[in-house]
């Protein structure tokens, strides 16, 4: 993890990581971890981050995947949403919005499944200067069987700080 961090305690509890193609930066929190089997990048085009961090006092568990895509093919923006939907079996419509020079489109839902309640945050960020792009994703869920529960609206707040503190890099 270390090897990704560019600078450190930016604010209590983060630090600010980049991705090995020195596409983007993000806050990242302090106990996250980056194992080697969870990042990939594919022909110095694509990178794929993925983290996980922990609450272990309150059987919490937080998994965070980010998709860098140096260029994607101008036109295809709208395909790219409509496949990142139907990978988070998401049937709503995207909010949207600007931040940092990016156009977000984002959505979340919370549902149960046999280990307790889980939340899905996920948004596709697209450059309004270039052809990069971003997808992130933030799942927060219940480790075990045991009783957890979570402030949905407080992860959905940590889920925009990181997904808002996306900074796509000049290539």
């Amino acid at each position: 993890t270390k090897e990704f961090l560019v600078e450190t305690d930016v604010e209590p509890g983060f630090h600010r990581m980049r991705g090995k193609l020195e596409g983007f930066e993000m806050l990242i929190p302090e106990n996250a971890i980056i194992p080697s089997m969870l990042h990939a990048m594919e022909n110095n085009d694509a990178e794929t981050v993925i983290y996980t961090f922990n609450k272990h006092s309150e059987k919490i568990l937080y998994d965070v995947k980010i998709v860098y895509r140096k260029q994607y093919p101008e036109d295809f923006e709208q395909s790219y949403l409509d496949v990142f939907k139907r990978t988070h079996n998401f049937e709503g419509e995207y909010e949207y919005t600007e931040v940092n020079d990016l156009e977000v489109y984002y959505g979340s839902y919370d549902d149960e499944d046999e280990y307790g309640p889980y939340l899905k945050y996920f948004g596709y960020l697209f450059s309004a200067d270039n052809n990069q792009s971003i997808s992130f994703s933030y799942i927060v869920m219940c480790q075990g069987e045991e009783n957890c529960n979570f402030n949905h609206e407080g992860e959905a707040e940590m889920a925009e700080k990181l997904m808002y503190s996306i900074r796509l890099l000049d290539q």
